[in-house]
């Protein structure tokens, strides 16, 4: 009986030091200096792009915003993304946008019953 109660007590440690271990985060290592991420994300930009310095700072300050970490894979994937969506043109033109836009926000208000002439107004003020 004495052995039952004692592997239970073991069991029951071991099993507190592996959920223990499970919700301890890893720890990040400090942020670097901004400097030295802008300078980082110049050097991983295309040497086509205009205002590389512009860019730079502006990625490095959203980053910085929503306080994810700058590593390598994260401002890679953020310059992929760049890449690909606008090719670093501020403010990229966007064939149909306003019909675009229009349609989601009756498609949104219609998912909650808002009258579209109510809609239709406000868009029209």
């Amino acid at each position: 009986m004495k052995a039952v109660r004692q592997g239970r007590g073991v069991t029951g440690l071991l099993m507190l030091l592996a959920l223990a271990g499970c919700s301890s985060r890893s720890a990040e290592p400090p942020p670097p200096n901004p400097d030295e991420v802008r300078a980082k994300i110049v050097r991983l930009m295309p040497a086509t792009v205009r205002d590389r310095q512009g860019w730079a700072s502006d990625i490095y300050a959203a980053f910085s915003a929503q306080q994810i970490y700058p590593s390598d894979e994260n401002l890679c994937a953020v310059l992929a993304v760049t890449e690909q969506e606008s090719t670093y043109q501020v403010d990229p033109p966007v064939a149909g946008l306003g019909r675009i836009a229009t349609r989601e926000v009756e498609r949104r208000a219609g998912k909650l019953h808002v009258p579209a002439f109510l809609v239709s107004s406000a868009l029209n003020i």
